[in-house]
């Protein structure tokens, strides 16, 4: 059965997902604000392991659970978020691969503040077996 004729096409971008950024490591590091401060930021930036969870929180809702057994993702920080900007993880498909056990799509993924500034960017793929294309 030729599962590429369903699914997501090229170009297409997957449901966002917002989040209102939280700093889960408050008071540790660079993620205290008068320590970051005195580093020139504004304030104790987000930690990038917030992000990329956000970013997972759209690919989980996406492939489903199993995407953390056999999906992948390579991310880069490019810019500070801050506490309480409202970040939202996006992706659009950039190719596709009929696999024995299903359609494996290949995403360009990001995060970005409210101003739209990328605070992240890579890819990820993932799978979306046999029976379960959108």
């Amino acid at each position: 059965m030729d599962v590429t004729a369903r699914g997501p096409q090229v170009g297409e971008e997957l449901e966002p997902v917002t989040r209102v950024a939280r700093n889960t490591a408050r008071g540790k590091g660079i993620h205290d604000d008068t320590r970051a401060q005195t580093l020139g930021f504004e304030g104790a930036p987000v930690p990038g392991v917030t992000i990329f969870a956000y970013v997972i929180d759209m690919l989980i809702g996406f492939f489903g659970e199993d995407w953390t057994d056999g999906g992948d993702m390579d991310m880069a920080f490019t810019s500070p978020a801050y506490v309480g900007q409202r970040i939202t993880a996006r992706a659009i498909v950039r190719d596709r691969k009929e696999e024995d056990s299903g359609l494996r799509v290949f995403l360009d993924v990001w995060a970005e503040n409210e101003e739209g500034r990328k605070v992240a960017s890579g890819t990820a793929s993932g799978l979306l077996p046999t029976g379960r294309q959108p």
